[in-house]
């Protein structure tokens, strides 16, 4: 090849642009193909490396019948045969060449499959003549450049004779009666058959029957072979010499039409024409095809040029013997833009062989058929020449049969196809889909890419997209159309567990009865992925205070607080299950064991042992509750207490704090037996006055008595608490006072509480005989003291005159007293006097 730099006048315009010449194309055999891997094996990479730009095609490789009858050639299967693609060299490892896209085509190396290089340029002139290697039976016979911007011709293109190879002359051999259209070329008994896209199998390349594209060989004797086939069948080849006139019409049969193909993107070489029979050693053989030209182009300027991809003529002439036939015309494929300025595509077939045999008919050739051009698009200024070749005749003026082709038959006419478009390379890829973390009892789908002929899943299913609930590894090798098997990775189904943390008992301990404690507890999600909490059922005794709505979601590596409230309503140990009941990720249950022990109450009812003078009224005898804890509320609805004394030293006029239920007098064993109701009374920790005896104390032969407190009766207490009761005493002493050796006799205290029931403010007046101090109080109706006051009253006067009464009166405003139900108590030091009174404003 050569490179020059011309200056173009074309269409008006002159530009400058490097030129070519020669051959530009390197070539090169593939011995093996992996379509799977876009890959091929070649017999070397000379003029290869990564980037370049190639054309994959084949040769041969049709399959046709071999019955020898007429039907021999006939195309059963084009196979491999024609298929030509552009492609792009990815990288090269040793003799394996990789290229950046699937192949469009199946190709199969026994067809004769070589990689040519493709020269590519952005502007260029042919400057001198361009050619291609010829076709040698293993590369070779093809033309191919791509050009980004322009190419102008110079000069013009030429693969005349470049294509499939024509027949030899058969082995001198004389032999009439030779119909057969398959024979063992070594036996002589025919010519060998043109080189075509069906490859014969071994001793059997001669016969009349076409090799497809290839012209069938003359048989016995002195029959001309047949033209070369291309885009139009070849001419039949001559009959044989007069001697056989017996036998008439074997000549070779010409090379099938292989129009209907080009579209396909197949291009062929031409076919090569069969070879004459001879038995005196003057026989010709058959004319090369043309060869293959592919240009690819954005702008073509002809300039007047031509491409020529004729079909050789036979050129010798034969003696006394059959003559080869013309090689079909070749294949050119224009893929332009725009053509500008005049080309011409030429792709006629070849001539057959003529005889210059002074007498006795002989064969000549078959002529070559016309060959294919193929444009992706029109082009006006584009003309095309396909005519095909004549058949050889007599030439000389003595034989018989001067001027005539004696039974040889011109070539067809070649075809234009147009428009034609390049198959582009189907790259698919097998995906896959589905991986999930699977919840127990529950089922995802996984699915594959579409496009494959054909599906089958790891675990043997053969649907590309199926149902799971099984976790584990599915792997997809699924075939595509080209037979190329594809292995997907794995798709993972795993079992999704929730993952969390929280405790497994929630204990609150001691608790104290009808007392609200709060707790928190922690719930974390341990999980990578969002977790949500539908609802939490709580055990009777326990609430949930927060979360108060639901559902909550809880976020990977978060955590949430449940504040739990309880309250112990019964006095029994509680214990239960708050259940957490998780949605998502995945459905859960978690049970946390709630515990609570309700503190035990101690009750203690007690009568202090007491002392009075003899007939004080309104002596009061507090009934004590002590309750233990003093954090503790006893809530009572309904206790019974028992008391008993002698009925000789007290009597009992009145009961605060509680109702009578039964006063009983045992008059033989004088015991005063009195049982008290006590009604919704709610006593708090610490010791209270639960009820007071009101009475007189009696003058009498018995100065004591004890209380004893006989029994306490619990009914619908809210807690049964632990009662103990301690017992007291009434102690009764004379109002017997020294005053020198005179007894003197005190007047009784007074109480007095106006007005009462009470609506403004309160006068308490009091009135102190017995010298000493006294004590005033004021309790509620469960003996809690609202308040307290002392007074001391001297054994005189300011004059030394004991009086009978020192009185102290005390105004008390109403606001300081809640309207209810209270006990003005004095205790004086000889008695205790108590006046009820209400405060009702």
């Amino acid at each position: 090849m050569s490179m020059l730099f011309l200056m173009v006048c074309s269409i008006g315009v002159s530009y400058a642009q490097p030129s070519i010449s020669g051959i530009v194309n390197d070539y090169v055999q593939v011995k093996e193909v992996f379509p799977c891997d876009s890959t091929v094996r070649v017999e070397s990479t000379q003029g290869l490396s990564a980037g370049s730009r190639v054309l994959l095609t084949q040769m041969k490789g049709a399959l046709a019948s071999v019955v020898n009858d007429s039907t021999y050639g006939t195309i059963l299967a084009i196979n491999g045969a024609g298929a030509t693609e552009f492609l792009t060299i990815d990288h090269i490892d040793g003799d394996l060449v990789t290229f950046t896209t699937r192949m469009v085509h199946d190709y199969s190396p026994s067809g004769m499959v070589q990689l040519v290089r493709v020269p590519v340029y952005d502007d260029i002139i042919i400057g001198g003549p361009l050619s291609a290697k010829p076709w040698n039976g293993t590369t070779g016979g093809v033309l191919v450049i791509e050009v980004r911007g322009a190419l102008a011709f110079a000069a013009d293109i030429t693969v005349d004779g470049a294509g499939f190879r024509g027949g030899r002359t058969s082995i001198p051999r004389s032999r009439c009666d030779v119909g057969d259209f398959v024979v063992n070329w070594a036996v002589g008994l025919s010519a060998e058959k043109g080189e075509g896209i069906f490859q014969p199998p071994t001793n059997a390349g001669a016969g009349r029957g076409p090799a497809v594209s290839g012209g069938g060989g003359g048989n016995g004797n002195n029959a001309g072979g047949g033209g070369g086939g291309n885009a139009a069948r070849g001419g039949i080849g001559g009959n044989p010499n007069l001697y056989c006139h017996l036998f008439p019409a074997v000549g070779g049969y010409g090379g099938s039409a292989l129009d209907t193909l080009n579209g396909k993107q197949r291009f062929f070489l031409g076919g090569g024409g069969g070879g004459g029979h001879q038995n005196d050693v003057q026989g010709t053989g058959g004319a090369a095809g043309g060869g293959l030209v592919v240009i690819k182009a954005r702008r073509i300027v002809g300039n007047g040029h031509t491409i020529n991809a004729n079909g050789a003529h036979v050129t010798l002439l034969a003696g006394e013997d059959g003559c080869g036939g013309g090689g079909a015309g070749g294949t050119v494929v224009v893929d332009a833009d725009t053509v500008e300025g005049s080309l011409v595509i030429s792709c006629t077939g070849g001539n057959g062989g003529s005889t210059n045999a002074m007498y006795n008919a002989h064969g000549p050739g078959g002529g070559g058929a016309g060959g294919a051009v193929i444009l992706t698009r029109s082009h006006a200024s584009l003309t095309t020449d396909l005519r095909g070749g004549l058949p050889g005749t007599h030439l000389v003026q003595s034989n018989e049969v001067y001027r005539s082709g004696f039974g040889a038959e011109p070539g067809g006419e070649g075809v234009v196809t147009v428009p034609f478009a390049w198959k582009r390379p189907i790259s698919i890829s097998l995906t896959v889909d589905g991986d999930a973390a699977l919840c127990e009892g529950a089922v995802t789908f996984i699915d594959a890419s579409p496009g494959f002929a054909s599906y089958r899943w790891s675990d043997g299913a053969t649907s590309p997209r199926r149902f799971v609930s099984d976790p584990g590894s599915y792997v997809m090798i699924a075939v595509d159309s080209g037979g190329c098997t594809h292995v997907s990775r794995s798709v993972v189904v795993s079992r999704n567990t929730t993952s969390y943390s929280v405790g497994g008992v929630l204990d609150f301990g001691m608790c104290d009865f009808d007392v609200p404690y709060r707790k928190t507890h922690v719930f974390r999600n341990t999980d990578d992925e969002d977790l949500t909490i539908g609802s939490i059922d709580m055990p009777g005794g326990f609430t949930l205070v927060r979360p108060d709505s639901f559902p909550v979601t809880v976020p990977a590596g978060q955590q949430l607080d449940l504040e739990v409230e309880f309250i112990a309503a019964e006095d029994r140990p509680y214990s239960g299950s708050m259940v957490i009941n998780s949605t998502a990720p995945c459905a859960d249950t978690s049970v946390v064991e709630c515990k609570a022990t309700v503190n035990p109450v101690y009750v203690t009812f007690s009568v202090p042992d007491t002392v009075a003078g003899v007939g004080a009224r309104g002596f009061g005898i507090p009934l004590y509750c002590l309750v233990e804890p003093d954090t503790a509320t006893l809530k009572v609805s309904l206790a019974h207490v028992v008391l008993s004394l002698d009925n000789r030293v007290f009597a009992v006029d009145t009961i605060f704090g509680a109702d009578r239920m039964t006063d009983v007098v045992d008059l033989v064993n004088n015991v005063r037996t009195i049982t008290l109701r006590i009604a919704g009374a709610n006593v708090r920790g610490g010791s209270r006055v639960l009820a007071t005896l009101v009475g007189t104390t009696l003058s009498s032969v018995v100065k004591a008595t004890p209380i004893r407190i006989v029994g306490v009766t619990w009914t619908d207490a809210e807690q049964i608490p632990v009662t103990k009761v301690k017992d007291g005493s009434l102690q009764v002493d004379p109002l017997c006072y020294g005053d020198a050796r005179v007894v003197r006799f005190f007047a009784p205290a007074l109480l007095q509480i106006a007005p009462n029931p009470v609506v403004d403010d309160l006068v308490v007046t009091i009135g102190m005989t017995v010298p000493g101090t006294y004590d005033l109080a004021i309790v509620d109706v469960q003996g809690n003291p609202v308040m307290t006051r002392s007074f001391d009253r001297p054994f005189h006067d300011g004059q030394g005159v004991a009086s009978r009464y020192v009185n102290e009166t005390l105004s008390i405003p109403s606001g300081s007293l809640a309207n209810g139900a209270y006990v003005a108590r004095l205790i004086t030091p000889v008695q205790t006097l108590s006046v009820p009174f209400v405060v009702a404003r």
